[in-house]
């Protein structure tokens, strides 16, 4: 499935500055890409779901990162 131009992160960062993307958004933006089952929309939304905070993202280990 593709996103819409206007709903994938770069181009709505380059459009609209930083200040208009969700904290998902951002966190795709640092992730670059999903993987062969999962978009990097999905992944980014799964994360900041699970953990909330990016202080809380910045001391998970990757294991926990990893967790579905």
């Amino acid at each position: 499935m593709s996103l819409k131009l206007e709903e994938k992160p770069r181009e709505k960062l380059v459009q609209h500055g930083a200040e208009s993307l969700t904290l998902s958004e951002l966190m795709a933006l640092i992730i670059e890409t999903g993987t062969k089952n999962e978009s990097v929309i999905s992944v980014a939304n799964r994360i900041v779901m699970r953990f909330r905070e990016l202080d809380s993202v910045e001391q998970a280990t990757i294991k926990e990162l990893n967790k579905k």
